[in-house]
Order: structure tokens, then C-alpha cells, then sequence
């Protein structure tokens, strides 16, 4: 039997400590992970809705205004590959047309029901359950992880929506410190799939105001992203963040930090990420969302500028695209 001397083992202990030392090593928000769970705090925040809290009064401590029209807005969809489901919302009717958004990475998961174009938005808080049928897929960009349907709606359920949620309104931009509301369907602690708030002291936007990154995210996925401390899970991509006191559309949920820092869950933690030199380290360990500022500058950007070329269908998706995202 063949032996290692005492200095060959030495180093080969040496060499193998620093190879895993490495591959734990946090990168700077480099390659997040679409589905790492994210508590942010101290406690999980996320909180089920239900139909019964949105009938109370905002006057006598019920929920505000802007929460009830959020909790109508968002929609259940059915995700393939054993995800559960995942989150969209509604954006308003544009030109007869009713349109929901949600994250392009979700879209991508759903391409068997694409595809079919059988694909169903539950809308939750609605007395009415027919769930909204999928007509088209208007566009589907993946830098600024977006993805926009045309649904058809039993007229009861859209005249609800018109009146309960929609159209939504658009913040100008994402401001550093900005109090956040946000509801989805992610799956942490959440088995029966029900809507679930996040407002707590943590979810407010960390960034600075306009200093976005475009950030790589598996499957070689790019997206632009601001900074925000809300609790997610599976399920949370494609969820609308708003502004907790107008309502008004700051983003959607597209993913979350990798590092796995244990720091995040610690009052002390957090409330110094709130000290503007500490910004660099919480892009290493908070949420991203999508800035609406940056979504509707690049799809701006991306059609063209103009239709007489189009065919009828591109036509038809060109002008809602534009409408639903206020870009004419």
C-alpha cells in the first residue's frame, strides 16, 4: 500500500480548504437566484389576504385604499414544471382590450399554456371565480423581465376590475426609501397558494433614486433592477411593488440576492443598510425589482417608432403595448 507523506497531505488539506472557502465566497450581486427564498428582517412579513379584510373600513383601521385596489389587481396563473403557480396583475382596459402583466422569466415557464394560448388568471379577491382566459401575448422582454397578455374577461369580472383595481398608475421614478407594498402568491409558509401582503418596516426601496444594474440571473438571464426589502419566495416573480401610500406601480418582483448573508435577518443588519455607504453591501443581499422608470423607457425604446408597416395582429400589439404602458 502506497502512503502520502505528512507534507503532500498538508497541502492537499491547504488546497481543498480554499477551494471551498472560494466557492462559498458571496459575489456582488452578480448571479442572483430566481428562486431563493428571502426573508428580509427579522420576521416573515408576508401576510395572507382575504375577501372579509377588504370589506372593512380604511377609515377605521382597515386596510388603505391603495391595498384594496392592489388585492383586486392581482391574478393567480398556473406555472408548468411543478412551481405551484405564480403572480400577475392587471394593468387596466386600453383601446377594448383588458391586459395583465407579469415577469417575462415566469412567461418562459409557461410556454406549453402560451403556446395553446390556454392559459387562465385567477383573480382571487373577485366574487366572481371565472378566471380570465389568455387571447394573445403581446410582448415579452427580458432586460426588464416583463411580459404583457391580452385576457378576455365574463363582463362582470371586468366591469369589477374597472371598478376595484384598474387602469393602474405609474410612479415617475423609484426613490430611495419609498415605503412598499407588494402581494403575490409565493410559496413559503403558503401551501394552500393564497395571496399573501408584504408592508412591513423592511419593505421600502434601498437603492438609490435611478441607479439601476443590469444584472445576470441564471439561465444567462439579464435584467435591470432597483433595490427593495420585501420578503419573496417561488411564486413572488411577477408580483406588482407599489407605493404603499398612492398605490401608484413602482416595478414588479423579478428575483433576489444568492449570498445566503444571515446578517439580512437581523434588526441591526437592516437598519444599517438604511446609512447610504452601506448601499454597496445591500445590493449583495437584498431583493431586486424591475423600476417602471427603466420599463417603460426601454420598451420605448424597442418598438418601432412607427406602424405602417405592421401587420394587422403586430399592429394590434403594437398600439395596446403603447397604451397599457402609457407610452404615447
Amino acid at each position: 500500500m502506497r502512503f502520502f507523506s505528512p507534507k503532500f497531505r498538508i497541502i492537499s488539506l491547504a488546497i481543498l480548504t480554499l477551494l471551498v472557502v472560494l466557492s462559498c465566497a458571496p459575489e456582488l450581486a452578480k448571479e442572483p437566484s430566481r428562486y431563493t427564498v428571502t426573508q428580509i428582517g427579522p420576521t416573515w412579513g408576508r401576510e395572507t389576504v382575504t375577501p372579509e379584510m377588504l370589506e372593512l373600513d380604511s377609515a377605521k383601521g382597515g386596510p388603505s385604499d391603495a391595498f384594496k385596489r392592489l388585492a383586486h389587481s392581482v391574478a393567480l396563473i398556473t406555472v408548468p414544471r411543478g412551481l405551484g403557480g405564480s403572480t400577475a396583475f392587471y394593468l387596466g382596459k386600453f383601446d377594448g382590450f383588458s391586459i395583465v402583466a407579469t415577469a417575462s422569466h415566469v412567461a418562459d415557464a409557461m410556454s406549453e399554456c402560451v403556446k395553446a394560448k390556454n392559459c387562465e388568471f385567477r383573480f382571487v379577491m373577485s366574487k366572481f371565480k371565472k378566471p380570465a382566459q389568455m387571447e394573445e401575448l403581446l410582448g415579452q422582454w427580458e432586460q426588464i423581465d416583463l411580459a404583457l397578455f391580452s385576457v378576455t374577461l365574463d363582463k362582470d369580472l371586468e366591469d369589477e376590475l374597472e371598478t376595484s383595481a384598474g387602469p393602474m398608475k405609474f410612479a415617475s421614478k423609484v426613490e430611495r426609501g419609498t415605503p412598499l407594498l407588494t402581494m403575490g402568491f409565493g410559496s413559503l409558509h403558503n401551501p394552500s397558494i393564497e395571496l399573501r401582503s408584504n408592508q412591513d418596516e423592511d419593505c421600502l426601496v434601498f437603492s438609490e433614486a435611478g441607479k439601476y444594474k443590469l444584472l445576470r440571473f441564471p439561465k444567462d438571464r439579464h435584467a435591470w433592477v432597483f433595490l427593495h426589502g420585501c420578503d419573496s419566495s417561488p411564486g413572488d416573480s411577477g408580483s406588482p411593488i407599489v407605493d404603499r401610500n398612492t398605490g401608484e406601480l413602482l416595478g414588479l418582483i423579478t428575483g433576489s440576492s444568492a449570498t445566503g448573508d444571515s446578517r439580512v435577518i437581523e434588526r441591526g443588519f437592516m437598519d444599517s443598510l438604511r446609512d447610504e455607504s452601506k448601499i454597496p453591501e445591500a445590493w449583495a443581499t437584498l431583493g431586486y425589482g424591475v423600476p417602471i422608470d427603466k420599463i417603460r423607457e426601454v420598451v420605448r425604446g424597442l418598438l418601432p417608432q412607427a406602424a405602417k408597416k405592421l401587420e394587422p395582429l403586430d399592429l394590434l400589439k403594437w398600439t395596446l403595448t403603447r397604451s397599457a404602458l402609457n407610452l404615447n
